[in-house]
């Protein structure tokens, strides 16, 4: 059978703990009184300044659109994207005006492409056909 303790310190010890318990639920209590304090003052404000933005929103003026526009290029159905063209015929165009200026730049001549893809000047591969005998 265990001794029981005549000392007294268990007792003292529990004596402690609780002292400490109610100090720190104290200190912990002052705390967040002081920080629930700071947020009331910080939703006051962040409300008031709400309100002004609302205010401005509802004075602000509808933004004007345009109406959409169709592409620079006859017979394209596409809308409009950049500098009046859809977006694949404005991707041709960029290409194209690349190409121009690094030519220029190796000091070449771009080579214009007609409609049809051909290049003018060259002429077409001519295939030997063997025939049967």
């Amino acid at each position: 059978m265990p001794r029981r303790d005549r000392t007294g310190i268990g007792d003292a010890l529990e004596d402690l703990v609780a002292r400490v318990q109610r100090l720190a639920r104290r200190q912990v209590r002052a705390a967040l009184v002081s920080h629930v304090e700071d947020f009331k003052v910080e939703i006051t404000v962040l409300r008031r300044d709400l309100a002004g933005l609302r205010r401005r929103l509802d004075l602000a003026e509808p933004r004007r659109t345009r109406p959409p526009r169709p592409c620079k290029v006859p017979d394209c159905p596409e809308l409009h994207c950049a500098h009046g063209y859809c977006k694949n015929h404005y991707q041709q165009v960029r290409y194209r005006e690349m190409k121009k200026a690094e030519a220029k730049k190796l000091g070449r001549t771009f080579p214009v492409l007609k409609r049809g893809g051909k290049r003018p000047g060259r002429r077409p591969k001519v295939a030997l056909v063997v025939g049967k005998s």
